[in-house]
């Protein structure tokens, strides 16, 4: 089992278009004392979500936080996006597939644009799990045996 923790929002700018954004950091702690810190703007958790989706059909995830368009940059609402985040995240990691699937691994691990790239382009041609394939597709380690 494990806990992410969403922390340290941080407003930047695109130095080419100038478009603002902030940059939350991501914590996966396990139980076994190991942590990873990564990284991501809102809309890498919309693409988890839209990938989660396509992916697992069946199953019901919860919902992201609203967009903003006015006063998203106000300490106020970035905290109240971080809070709601952390709660979609660790709902996530503690969902009985999903915490196990690979585009939820890659989410929390991919460091560089390299590696997000490559995953990025690896899930959006991978097929969903739908009807009998669903049950072939996922993973759990308590009811998958060899």
């Amino acid at each position: 089992m494990f806990t992410v923790f969403v922390h340290s929002p941080e407003n930047k700018t695109n130095s080419l278009t100038q478009q603002e954004y902030t940059i939350f950091q991501v914590t996966s702690s396990f139980s076994e004392g190991a942590e990873i810190t990564v990284g991501r703007r809102y809309s890498q958790f919309e693409w988890l979500l839209e990938r989660l989706q396509a992916k697992f059909r069946a199953l019901v995830l919860p919902p992201l936080p609203e967009k903003q368009f006015s006063g998203r940059f106000s300490d106020e609402f970035i905290e109240k996006r971080r809070r709601h985040l952390e709660r979609f995240m660790n709902r996530l990691a503690r969902h009985p597939i999903v915490r196990y699937s690979e585009i939820f691994m890659h989410f929390l691990s991919s460091q560089t644009e390299t590696e997000w790239s490559k995953g990025d382009k690896k899930f959006i041609t991978e097929r969903n799990c739908n009807g009998f394939a669903f049950f072939q597709k996922v993973f759990h380690p308590e009811f998958n045996v060899e």
